[in-house]
């Protein structure tokens, strides 16, 4: 049989294999966080992507149904205009009030990670 090395390991050996065990972990915990606060931002784009597409054409269906209901084609999309107008009006207005919600949320999704 083979006789193993019966020397102890010194306090220095064990605090260099801490360290780099200590930055492993660093570096697996980070890489974890990163990727999952990546995938979040992923998926929050391609909701606002399908809510984007979902406004579109609930705005034409809108645009064609009052066009039909009030027999004219610029009747109908010039009141979706309006409606579209207001939103923006409204939101002009409102704007550091939205920016600083929008900005609270985005930190509190983040740190929710960390």
């Amino acid at each position: 049989m083979e006789e193993k090395d019966k020397r102890p390991v010194s306090v220095i050996d064990q605090a260099k294999g801490y360290a780099k065990t200590s930055i492993k972990l660093a570096k697996y915990e980070a890489l974890d966080k990163g990727s999952s606060v990546a995938g979040e931002i992923i998926t929050d784009v391609a909701q606002i992507i399908c809510v984007l597409f979902i406004i579109g054409f609930a705005s034409l269906t809108l645009g064609f149904y009052l066009s039909d209901i009030l027999g004219s084609f610029w009747a109908g999309f010039g009141c979706v205009f309006v409606l579209f107008l207001v939103i923006f009006l409204v939101t002009k207005i409102f704007k550091k009030n939205i920016e600083k919600t929008i900005v609270n949320f985005v930190v509190r999704k983040f740190f929710r990670h960390l």
